[in-house]
């Protein structure tokens, strides 16, 4: 910013400041100016500075988020093996308790074949004792009924002869 020092003497001077007076201020505000004041070359230097620290930011970024990226595919490589590695372990696992318990099954299935064979042999030895108890039964009825009709038989021969 550029202070036009000599229109400003005059201001002071015309409201009663003295020539000296005036003159030292203005030197002052031209000094204060040009120390605060950013040239173009300033600017040029401060856009190249700030320029560069951004590509510098950039980079450092970038190299961050490659380290992170191959950080996260490492965990998730981690990660998978130990779930691949407890998928083994959990079906092992189900193998293991599978084989019990068909083993528990087959031998549930052998003691029910087992109870059904005896049960099976209880009743056939019942029913072979039934059987054979309706066979004499039945070997008395035959008897009874040969019995009965040879006993007609002579009733009706002694009626025949009698008669």
């Amino acid at each position: 910013m550029v202070l036009d020092t000599l229109k400003f003497v005059r201001r002071l001077e015309a409201v009663g400041v003295p020539s000296r007076q005036a003159e030292a201020e203005a030197e002052a505000i031209q000094e204060a100016l040009e120390e605060s004041t950013a040239t173009k070359a300033d600017v040029v230097e401060a856009a190249a500075a700030s320029r560069a620290h951004i590509t510098q930011l950039g980079a450092e970024l970038r190299t961050e988020m490659a380290q992170m990226a191959s950080d996260l595919r490492a965990e998730m490589a981690q990660m998978a093996s130990d779930l691949r590695a407890e998928m083994a372990q959990t079906a092992s696992q189900l193998r293991v308790e599978m084989a019990q318990m068909a083993t528990e099954l087959r031998t549930e299935m052998a003691q029910m074949a087992t109870e059904l064979r005896a049960e099976m042999a209880r009743v056939e030895t019942a029913l072979r004792g039934e059987i054979g108890q309706l066979r004499g039964e039945i070997r008395l009825v035959e008897w009874m009924v040969g019995f009965v009709l040879a006993l007609n038989a002579a009733i009706l021969v002694r009626l025949l002869i009698l008669h």
